[in-house]
């Protein structure tokens, strides 16, 4: 993949010369060889360079770029709360600072569930002490490509923590989603308060405050043969199912 600037040079230099030719030949740019030339190699870098400068990988700051053979420490911001399994919280992090240098890119972040410890929420920052690892490709090769789901988000690497390799740090902002996904979890908690149950409070999760992961396997091939996942699908459950 070309580094954005080299892209953008190149498409500058195109456009240049595809101008010089258009000025030049106008009167006979169909008969004129160089100009269709020109012209292709002008849409081409174009193609190549929108590619380029969409990969945040190739950007000068990309954590990618100052990656550490040793141990990293990389400080975090939680961007996203994945559904959780059963021995890790998952998120989806964005990167502040590696190694004592200012750097930018998202993360696949997974924490070793503790019963003692609260899980982290959207804006929490935290500083950890873990290598970056690549995400793995599928064991079944017909599956869900995992994989290739998170790099179109521009996720390359995830860090697995236990307990003992990272620090909260104090938070330094709240944004608009972490104020939403605050208001959400009130919710949520009073939901539950109130006595539904496990399954009633999927549903309701998912319907009303967008929160799908909590719908099992079974809750949706349960309205599958009732011929009602229509009602799943209100909530983007399409998507999945």
């Amino acid at each position: 993949m070309l580094k954005s600037s080299l892209a953008g040079t190149l498409l500058l230099i195109s456009l240049v010369l595809f101008a010089l030719f258009y000025f030049k030949l106008h009167k006979k740019i169909i008969q004129h060889y160089y100009f269709t030339a020109i012209s292709f190699l002008v849409f081409t870098l174009i193609g190549v360079a929108s590619v380029s400068f969409k990969n945040d990988s190739t950007k000068k700051n990309h954590y990618t770029s100052h990656i550490s053979n040793t141990k990293n420490n990389t400080v975090l911001i939680i961007d996203e709360v994945l559904k959780p399994n059963n021995y890790y919280n998952n998120y989806i992090a964005h990167i502040v600072k590696l190694n004592n240098k200012p750097t930018f890119g998202k993360i696949k972040l997974n924490i070793q569930k503790d019963s003692t410890k609260k899980s982290f929420a959207i804006d929490d920052k935290i500083i950890v002490f873990e290598n970056f690892k690549a995400i793995k490709e599928p064991l079944n090769p017909y599956g869900f490509n995992y994989k290739n789901y998170l790099s179109r988000k521009q996720i390359h690497h995830q860090i697995t923590l236990n307990n003992n390799s990272f620090l909260a740090l104090n938070k330094t902002k709240t944004s608009l989603k972490g104020l939403a996904y605050t208001f959400r979890e009130k919710i949520i908690l009073s939901l539950k308060n109130n006595g539904f149950k496990d399954d009633e409070l999927a549903i309701i999760n998912a319907l009303l405050l967008g929160k799908r992961q909590e719908i099992s396997k079974e809750i949706i091939q349960n309205y599958q043969n009732a011929g009602a996942i229509h009602i799943l699908a209100v909530s983007g459950l399409h998507v999945g199912i």
